[in-house]
């Protein structure tokens, strides 16, 4: 194709129905500079303007783009460019399908990479431990693909003026790798990161989270070892977002529902609190809102906005079980005896934050069974 023999081929069509560039403009709804350089050869023709002039004027695409009225002496040129335009078609839709399937390539490797690389790689564990000695008010360990930490808060339940240090390490294939060593006894945390990995070995994250031990060392030399519960809390293996039934557990055995949360207890809670309003501001350690004798055990009652405190004795023994119940939906029991809580479980994401919660059942049975006691 010659752009020169098209932009003179254009003009004289258009001349020979003496029309002026801008009302050929006009016919093809563009600006009549655009007509100027088309016959100029400066701009080539686009696809749409090619069609429209060869409406205008009656001749053929063909014979615009070899810039010539057909004849005899070059029809085999008409037919040699449109060969050319078909193939030229051709190149530019392997190139189009070539450059897809690459990009798609590109995509896809990107993706599996990523998929490969996070997939299962985030995870949340909380750290609890089985001791008469200590207990953690809250612990969790954030494992990432490059990236671990740690936090505990540690309670007591004895005096500490006889502690050296605590140590916390873990044990794999028989061999200690200390983390902490500290002679402050309330709090321990770290962070690590990949590559630098100071406190752990990231290709052995799996077996670390098994290993994790806290040691009491005293002055007198003795050491006594706890072994630290890490259970699993959350895990990012899911491909799709799934949004959480609030209020509602499984039982993993038979897979039979409960709801827990939003359930009688939130209700019956409120109920006694707009009862009870002058006990609840009244209520302190020292004064019970409520004093309740249920299957012949004694119950002192101590009631907050959002808190009620249930105080008892069996064979002996002292007992406290603390329901929460937050304006946000957030509740909460946790059951405690005299050196130690027994568990925590959260209502609201139906989760055993320590210990053992088979009991939970029971918790849920007493707070409603006290509950309608005080209502009645």
């Amino acid at each position: 194709m010659n752009s020169d023999k098209i932009g003179l081929f254009v003009k004289c069509l258009r001349e020979s129905q003496n029309m002026s560039q801008e009302e050929l403009a006009g016919k093809l709804y563009i600006d009549r500079t655009v007509v100027n350089k088309i016959e100029k050869s400066k701009v080539n023709l686009t696809v749409d303007n090619l069609k429209k002039i060869s409406e205008i004027f009656d001749v053929s695409t063909d014979e615009i783009l070899i810039g010539e009225y057909r004849s005899n002496e070059n029809i085999e040129v008409i037919q040699n460019v449109s060969l050319d335009l078909y193939n030229k078609n051709l190149k530019s839709q392997k190139r189009q399908k070539i450059l897809a399937i690459m990009f798609s390539l590109i995509i896809i490797v990107f993706l599996g990479y990523f998929f490969v690389s996070t997939y299962n790689k985030v995870k949340i564990y909380t750290v609890g431990v089985k001791s008469d000695l200590i207990n953690f008010n809250s612990g969790f360990f954030i494992q990432a693909r490059d990236k671990v930490y740690f936090n505990v808060n540690i309670d007591y339940n004895f005096d500490t003026k006889d502690l050296e240090m605590i140590k916390l390490y873990y044990n794999i294939d028989g061999n200690d790798r200390t983390i902490i060593e500290a002679n402050h006894f309330m709090n321990l945390e770290f962070t690590d990161f990949y590559g630098y990995q100071e406190y752990v070995d990231f290709n052995k994250l799996d077996k670390l989270v098994d290993n994790f031990y806290l040691d009491l060392i005293y002055k007198n030399g003795e050491i006594v070892k706890n072994k630290l519960d890490l259970t699993k809390d959350y895990v990012n293996n899911n491909f799709f977002l799934r949004k959480k039934e609030k209020g509602v557990i499984e039982n993993n055995d038979d897979g039979e529902k409960k709801d827990y949360v939003n359930s009688e207890i939130s209700y019956k809670f409120l109920r006694l609190k707009e009862k009870s309003q002058e006990k609840v501001e009244n209520s302190s350690y020292d004064y019970p809102a409520y004093e309740l004798i249920y299957n012949k055990i004694n119950y002192d009652i101590f009631l907050s906005d959002e808190i009620i405190n249930l105080f008892y004795k069996i064979n002996g023994k002292e007992y406290i079980l603390e329901y929460m119940n937050f304006n946000d939906g957030y509740e909460y029991f946790c059951l405690k005896d005299e050196t130690h809580d027994i568990y925590n479980f959260v209502l609201y994401d139906n989760k055993c934050v320590n210990y053992d919660c088979d009991k939970v059942d029971d918790t849920v049975n007493l707070i409603n069974n006290v509950l309608d006691k005080l209502l009645n």
